[in-house]
């Protein structure tokens, strides 16, 4: 786990199958991937991230208010072929003035996800 004062990065648990399948499930958040996801889906793609962990020692991370609120997430994916990173933030995001509307931009999620880990 990585924590900083504002949020955690960790793995997943069983327990974030909900806030990650309504992350999947919204149609704005999944624009990018050809629109949103089934549970059972969203399912199976956290059951990939959950087992590249056990077998390689890392895999995408869960983001983590420190209250506890799933804000999505970010990291790189093994494969055998190649690592893939990557990054999927829920639909609000918090930065440093408070609750915003997130924007979609990949580059600006991880510029924020940076600033927060500073």
């Amino acid at each position: 786990m990585i924590e900083t004062p504002r949020i955690r990065l960790r793995c997943w648990r069983e327990s974030d199958r909900d806030a990650f399948a309504a992350m999947n499930a919204d149609p704005e958040v999944m624009l990018d991937q050809g629109g949103p996801l089934s549970r059972e889906k969203s399912d199976a793609k956290l059951d990939r991230y959950a087992a590249a962990f056990v077998r390689y020692g890392f895999c995408r991370w869960v983001i983590q208010g420190q209250d506890g609120e799933f804000f999505g997430y970010a990291g790189v994916m093994p494969s055998p072929w190649l690592m893939r990173s990557g990054s999927r933030p829920s639909r609000w995001w918090v930065t440093i003035g408070g609750r915003v509307p997130l924007t979609r931009s990949p580059l600006r999620f991880r510029s924020g996800l940076r600033a927060l880990l500073a």
